[in-house]
């Protein structure tokens, strides 16, 4: 299919009122997926079933506590984070893996508004689902452990910080889906960027593998998930550059899978 953009016919209707088409029809296709759901409840036992052991571990020898529920799901967050992402890769490319992008390409032959939307609507989504796991983590654990308290100032620093991660982890994934258009080749690639690559090039410990480490998305996302960082020889990063490398490469993954979508063949 021609990656060529059309003159806007007669009676096209206005660019906001067709992304905003746009987005509902992407997010119908979203939720019409089972493997949404699937992705969701996989990610949801993960994130709330660590949220339940952590109560329920410290509720008994809790004395002065040092933190706040609200740090507690963000924790437990901690371990929703490939789920965020690989439900991002996945909501990205299935259209690629049931050969439906050809006629949703048909339906939207404007690329630039199919890119606007699929993203907007695949990362909110995802970084939507995420929030409201964190929270309700951070619920589960007050009501086992109410000492360490729920204050809404801390959590609308705690929920803005995860927001940040999930979102930037989440076009992160939807840029590779994009760009490699393979479920299985963008898990692998996601699992290893953020999981696997940082923590060892971390483990290796040389200097050259600490630098590596430092710049891969998985050590900028766990280091703001976990507060004070991973620690270790990763105990030099900051908040800021932390920032910065998840950032960079959730914005570098877009512009080229974004490329791919506009100028190449939706079949290759």
């Amino acid at each position: 299919m021609s990656a060529a953009s059309a003159t806007r016919p007669v009676g096209d209707p206005a660019p906001l009122t067709a992304l905003l088409r746009t987005c509902a029809a992407e997010s119908s296709r979203v939720w019409s997926l089972r493997s949404t759901w699937w992705l969701v409840a996989a990610t949801s036992l993960a994130v709330l079933g660590v949220a339940t052991l952590f109560g329920y571990d410290i509720s008994d020898d809790l004395d002065e506590p040092e933190f706040t529920a609200w740090v507690a799901g963000q924790f437990a967050g901690m371990f929703g984070l490939f789920g965020i992402a690989a439900t991002a890769l996945v909501l990205t490319t299935s259209d690629y893996a049931s050969g439906g992008i050809v006629p949703t390409l048909q339906w939207t032959p404007r690329r630039t508004r199919l890119l606007v939307a699929r993203v907007v609507v695949v990362a909110g989504t995802c970084t939507l689902v995420g929030l409201a796991l964190v929270a309700l983590a951070a619920t589960i654990v007050w009501r086992f452990a109410p000492e360490l308290g729920l204050p809404a100032g801390e959590g609308v620093r705690v929920l803005a910080g995860t927001a940040f991660v999930y979102g930037c982890a989440s076009v992160l994934a939807a840029g590779l889906g994009l760009l490699l258009r393979n479920t299985g080749g963008g898990l692998v690639s996601v699992l290893a960027l953020v999981l696997v690559l940082p923590l060892l090039f971390a483990i290796i410990g040389t200097e050259w593998s600490v630098t590596l480490a430092e710049l891969l998305p998985g050590s900028g996302a766990l280091h703001l998930l976990l507060e004070d960082g991973p620690g270790g020889p990763l105990e030099t990063m900051t908040t800021g550059s932390a920032r910065v490398v998840l950032g960079s490469w959730a914005a570098g993954a877009l512009v080229v899978g974004g490329w791919r979508l506009l100028r190449t063949d939706a079949d290759r």
